[in-house]
């Protein structure tokens, strides 16, 4: 009889010692896009959610966006920020395109973007969580270049 309470307590604890420590990596979005073809710019909201429970002091993001057939940022961000437990940030971004035809994109339906990079983390290790996520921005009615 002991040795089975024994036996579900080991496992109990090995269970909860996997889990333990381990933070999910925090999901990054586009919620807004803004593309001027006059100028070749990007300017944009990035969404990044905790996913987890505890809060994470993000330090700064090293990201590469990609949206239609360019990268619309490629380099790092300072976020400096704490991002609580289920909650939601939104830190903005500006960039200068690559010289190119950005205007049949502008005119596009949609548009698949995909962010990867790392955040690091304002932590004693300065540990890093790897973003890749990936989805579809569509035109904002009665705004050309706007895109959600």
């Amino acid at each position: 009889m002991i040795l089975r309470y024994t036996g579900l307590v080991f496992l109990t604890l090995f269970l909860a010692s996997c889990f333990m420590g381990r933070l999910p990596p925090p999901s990054g979005q586009l919620a807004e896009l803004t593309l001027d073809a006059s100028d070749n710019t990007a300017a944009g909201n990035l969404r990044l959610v905790n996913m987890g429970d505890k809060p994470m002091a993000l330090a700064s993001a090293q990201l590469v966006i990609h949206v239609g057939e360019f990268d619309v940022f490629s380099g790092s961000l300072a976020l400096n920020l704490t991002l609580y437990g289920k909650a939601t940030e939104t830190v903005p971004f500006r960039s200068r395109l690559p010289s190119g035809d950005i205007a049949a994109i502008v005119a596009a339906k949609s548009l698949p973007y995909t962010i990867k990079g790392s955040i690091l983390l304002e932590d004693d290790t300065q540990s890093q969580l790897g973003v890749d996520s990936h989805g579809i921005l569509t035109p904002t009615p009665g705004l050309p270049g706007r895109f959600r």
